[in-house]
């Protein structure tokens, strides 16, 4: 009687690990999935960059019509100064 009591108690304990070990093994998956959903992919990756480089390409030609604008208003502040002294 008490081998099969030890044997009942045996079983169930790992009855009970067993499905523990189930339950974890689904939650596992479950966030293996959602990471893979929600994963940025090496496509995606090289868009965004590309995106980013077209950005940096028209704020560096801003720039430098910035400066070429001031340049110009700057020669053209010092030439109006010029001819107004010399009226």
């Amino acid at each position: 009687m008490k081998n099969k009591k030890a044997e009942r108690s045996v079983r169930t304990d790992m009855y009970t690990m067993g499905r523990k070990l189930a339950g974890a093994i689904e939650k596992n998956r479950l966030d293996i999935k959602e990471i893979k959903e929600t994963m940025l992919t090496k496509q995606d990756g090289q868009r965004i960059i590309a995106h980013i480089d077209a950005l940096t390409h028209r704020i560096e030609t801003y720039d430098r019509k910035a400066l070429v604008y001031d340049h110009r208003l700057n020669d053209h502040e010092s030439r109006t100064t010029r001819i107004e002294h010399s009226a």
